[in-house]
């Protein structure tokens, strides 16, 4: 792949071919070719010395100085004493200065600050072993982050550099975001769930060990359709079945599964089939442990029933309502000898059991219930033909997680 055509040199060319430098009389673009950076900066260090070697001083200059200063990104050349030699105006606007200013000064001198650095360091290095570095280095006082191609030649060192701050700067983000990400994951109390095509675990969250009691790595070949209860069988294969017919959805899931202790464990969360994607390639499960929760609501339906058995057990007319006259709880018997329906009950203002005559006192009955405790009186029942039947009321002030 070109990159980009750069100049033109004109009376004589510099041609790369086979890892090797030619001389042509014919004008040509000078193209970089990015995978042949390495042997081309070492190659047009090493073979333009010995091919130009033959032509007069003044030519020479004038074809390396030309061909070096068409070169966008900054090249800088030094001799055995890291004094520089050349500066292509790119390489000198990077550390702001002029070719001018840099031509016959020491590196040491000209920026004390990179003295014992990193990037000095690798300098003498290839210098002594006559060998091409690459080193990335930061400048405190330019604040930048420099790329360094550091090549030996035949009296001293060619270095091409260009700066990397930005790039560095983007991948310190990630960094930081991939840091950020998983401390989210690892401090989550949700169970996350990568499988592969064959339903095996590629990854999961650190919760997984808390919450099942499986170790990472214990059951590595485990096909993730035989983690569920039996009883919840159906409905994974089912899911499994609704994931591949809709990539890329989130699903609803809520199953038991065992723990390492043959304990029942209760999972909610979603799943989502994102194996076409290709910076996931997985099934992405994410679930939490509501074990707890469903034990409390199997508790919660228990006591329901046995409050139920014992009201539907009552005789009479029973029903409870809230100070602001909303019915919250009856016995089949209220329906039973009304014959109205459970809606009807439910929606029904309380006192509209009675007959219009007795409303009145009845409703001061009620508040009379809400401010002592207790009340009692006798009024007809309204049935749901119109007809009505007389009934003696005991009314007693209770507090509920509902209200009063």
């Amino acid at each position: 792949m070109l990159l980009r055509p750069i100049h033109e040199v004109n009376i004589v060319d510099v041609v790369l071919k086979d890892n090797q430098l030619f001389l042509t009389e014919n004008e040509y673009k000078l193209v970089l070719i990015p995978e042949f950076y390495k042997h081309f900066f070492s190659a047009l260090l090493h073979q333009i010395t010995i091919l130009l070697s033959a032509m007069n001083t003044n030519e020479t200059a004038r074809i390396e100085t030309g061909i070096l200063n068409n070169i966008f990104e900054p090249v800088l050349a030094f001799d055995e004493h890291l004094n520089y030699t050349y500066a292509n105006a790119s390489a000198a606007k990077m550390v702001n200065r002029t070719p001018e200013q840099l031509i016959s000064k020491n590196i040491r001198i000209e920026f004390p600050e990179a003295v014992n650095s990193p990037f000095q360091t690798a300098m003498e290095t290839a210098l002594k072993n006559r060998e091409y570095i690459y080193i990335q280095n930061y400048y405190a006082p330019f604040d930048n982050w420099f790329e360094n191609h550091i090549y030996p030649s035949e009296n001293g060192l060619v270095v091409y550099f260009r700066n990397i701050t930005e790039r560095k700067k983007a991948e310190d983000q990630i960094i930081k975001n991939e840091k950020r990400f998983r401390a989210l994951i690892e401090n989550n109390d949700s169970i996350i769930v990568l499988l592969d095509e064959n339903r095996k675990a590629l990854y999961h969250s650190p919760s997984a060990e808390r919450i099942t009691g499986w170790l990472s790595g214990e059951r590595p070949e485990v096909d993730a359709l035989q983690l569920p209860h039996p009883d919840d069988m159906p409905v994974a294969i089912q899911l499994y079945e609704e994931l591949k017919k809709k990539p890329g959805k989130l699903l609803p899931l809520n199953l038991r599964i065992f723990h390492k202790n043959g304990t029942v464990i209760w999972l909610e969360g979603t799943v989502s089939n994102l194996l076409g994607e290709e910076a996931v390639n997985a099934v992405v499960i994410n679930v939490r442990d509501i074990t707890e929760r469903k034990k409390a609501e199997e508790q919660i339906r228990i006591q329901r029933e046995l409050s139920d058995s014992i009201i539907n057990g009552l005789p009479g007319v029973f029903y409870l309502f809230s100070l602001d006259n909303k019915i919250h709880r009856w016995n089949k018997n209220l329906e039973t000898v009304t014959g109205f329906t459970y809606e009807e009950v439910r929606d029904r203002h309380p006192i509209e059991f009675f007959h219009e005559s007795e409303r009145g006192m009845l409703m001061q009955k009620s508040m009379n219930v809400f401010e002592t405790g207790a009340a009692a009186a006798e009024g007809k029942l309204v049935l749901e033909d119109g007809s009505t039947l007389p009934y003696y009321f005991s009314g007693r002030v209770i507090n509920t997680n509902i209200k009063r």
